[in-house]
């Protein structure tokens, strides 16, 4: 059995130097881990969205919020028929 150990510590101590790190938790998908600043491994707390999807109707729904979090980009925000039928009645 073979292991890869990594080790976290300051430069001077030999290992590697992980003050530089600037990912937070929010940062990092839920579920993954990374190694934080102070070389403690450390679970992700992103949200993955996935491909969000909304419509909006122009009259009682003129804007989205987009949500915080990962997006994969696949996701769109539509605008449905109802603004077109209600100006057509003007």
């Amino acid at each position: 059995m073979i292991f890869n150990v990594t080790r976290w510590g300051t430069g001077s101590s030999g290992g590697l130097d992980p003050s530089g790190v600037t990912a937070l938790a929010d940062d990092v998908l839920s579920g993954k881990m990374f190694i934080n600043s102070s070389g403690l491994y450390t679970q992700g707390t992103m949200t993955n969205r996935g491909s969000v999807t909304a419509q909006i109707d122009g009259i009682s729904t003129a804007s989205y919020t987009i949500p915080s979090g990962y997006h994969s980009g696949g996701g769109t925000i539509s605008l449905t028929s109802d603004i077109e039928d209600f100006l057509s009645t003007y």
